[in-house]
């Protein structure tokens, strides 16, 4: 794990370029009905990973997924902090991306 999040040497033109994976804070995370283990483990994991908490919100037609998979993470030691559960409109996504602790956006699919 040390190594997955240590400073990284990148080249470019500069004389000397790095990056540093760091947490920015929380990422809400939109999953579509289908797909639903894949679509919403590619976004959980590398983001817990890397210390950012994540919001997550399932389709309509799959929420018992979405508590399934919480659960799932609760059980393996991260808090309600960290990860959670979304259950909300879609008419309410500009009030959940308004608050600025709202880091990123992650998302598959279409309108």
């Amino acid at each position: 794990m040390e190594q997955l999040l240590s400073a990284r040497e990148v080249k470019t033109e500069a004389t000397h370029s790095f990056y540093t994976p760091e947490p920015l804070g929380i990422i809400y995370i939109i999953v579509p009905f289908n797909w639903p283990a894949i679509l919403s483990l590619r976004g959980i994991i590398p983001n817990l990973t890397l210390g950012n908490a994540v919001l997550l919100r399932f389709a309509d037609s799959t929420p018992e997924f979405g508590l399934l998979i919480e659960k799932i993470f609760i059980e393996a030691g991260f808090s309600d902090g960290e990860f959670q559960n979304v259950f909300s409109a879609p008419g309410d996504l500009d009030l959940i991306l308004s608050n600025p602790f709202i880091k990123g956006v992650i998302f598959t699919g279409s309108t």
